[in-house]
């Protein structure tokens, strides 16, 4: 009887934790500050209009890139961001886990950080990191070509 419990707990919690990182939608802005402070960027995200942020989704089609950036959240370790000096974001955006919105930079060439929780993901898979590249210069080349 014990075991059965103890069985099923485990089973609720891994499945619990793999659904936590599923992304349900995933937004990315037009055009973006290239550099600046945690507390400057994160104020770019609540004030868009005074920061000349473009917030025109460019991530065309409903599951563009949704599994891949699900794996890189769930696959790849995290730590907490600290207030920094930040260069080089090459796209940023929302991503919503959970029905809760979630605003992220990417910086070249491979951290991913999440500013609302404050975490940043150094993303050491070289596949995955591969997909990321190709998927931001299709970005890019849509961005060029409007």
């Amino acid at each position: 009887m014990k075991r059965e419990v103890v069985l099923s707990l485990l089973i609720a919690v891994f499945v619990s934790v793999n659904a936590q990182n599923k992304v349900e939608k995933l937004v990315v802005y037009e055009s973006f500050l290239r550099a600046g402070t945690t507390a400057n960027i994160t104020g770019a995200f609540k004030n868009p209009v005074e920061c000349f942020v473009d917030t025109t989704n460019i991530n065309v089609g409903e599951n563009t890139f949704l599994s891949e950036f699900s794996k890189i959240l769930s696959e790849t370790s995290s730590r907490r961001h600290f207030q920094q000096k930040i260069a080089e974001i090459s796209i940023a955006g929302e991503f919503w886990i959970n029905s809760r919105c979630h605003f992220f930079i990417f910086c070249e060439p491979d951290l991913l950080i999440d500013m609302t929780d404050r975490k940043e993901y150094r993303i050491t898979d070289k596949l995955l990191l591969t997909q990321m590249q190709s998927w931001i210069d299709s970005l890019k080349r849509l961005i060029e070509n409007r």
